[in-house]
């Protein structure tokens, strides 16, 4: 019966997940999450911040904790996110927003740490927020940097209010921006995350270990 639980779970998670690419002007985005064996805490998902569709709001995150509560945070979390469909707000604020009902609705010790970021099609830019999630990391002319971000780092849902603040950059054709978990291991530099970004196609072999989004600019 344990067992047939966290089957549920996990397709429930799974289930959240978008089934394909968003369109957006300009942008090539695509996303993909480990196959897990076992009903981990990651996800990724896209929501529309605005009714003409400029402005796509991407979230990356990694909930840490047992399975099920882990599953389920992440349901609920995911739900959060989808809540600000057409809210035309930007990703600070948005994270705080999502910060709050997580600290009232879930063990402290479980936390989700989340990138929210903002691709505007209009301004060609990305604005990004970060509680606790990896930095993500930006390819321009065969350079890779990591995008670093300001103010509390702090992960969702562990103190009740907290100030995000957000990095805006703005985004040349060629370049390549990637958020990703920290499922990719301490040994994973750069260079092979990179790696992983070139060959990463539609057709992307599930790997086994982490959540990963990237972000090509036409």
């Amino acid at each position: 019966a344990k067992l047939q639980e966290l089957q549920t779970a996990h397709d429930m998670q799974l289930g959240l997940m978008p089934t394909s690419d968003p369109v957006i002007s300009g942008f090539e985005i695509s996303g993909l999450t480990k196959a897990a064996d076992e009903v981990g805490g990651d996800f990724f998902d896209y929501v529309w911040l605005d009714e003409a569709k400029t402005r796509l709001g991407i979230a990356v995150a990694d909930v840490s904790g047992k399975a099920m509560k882990a599953a389920m945070t992440a349901v609920l979390a995911s739900g959060m996110v989808y809540r600000e469909l057409g809210s035309r707000d930007t990703p600070k604020i948005i994270l705080s927003k999502i910060n709050k009902p997580l600290y009232a609705k879930t063990d402290k010790r479980i936390f989700t740490a989340m990138t929210f970021a903002l691709v505007d099609s209009n301004t060609k830019t990305l604005t990004f927020s970060n509680a606790g999630q990896m930095l993500p990391l930006l390819k321009r002319k065969g350079q890779v940097q990591s995008l670093q971000v300001k103010g509390p780092r702090l992960p969702l849902g562990i103190v009740e209010d907290v100030a995000y603040e957000e990095t805006r950059i703005q985004l040349e054709s060629g370049d390549g921006v990637i958020l990703y978990t920290d499922g990719i291991p301490e040994a994973m530099n750069e260079q092979q995350v990179m790696q992983a970004m070139s060959e990463f196609t539609k057709e992307a072999v599930q790997h086994d270990d982490m959540t990963l989004v990237v972000i090509r600019v036409q």
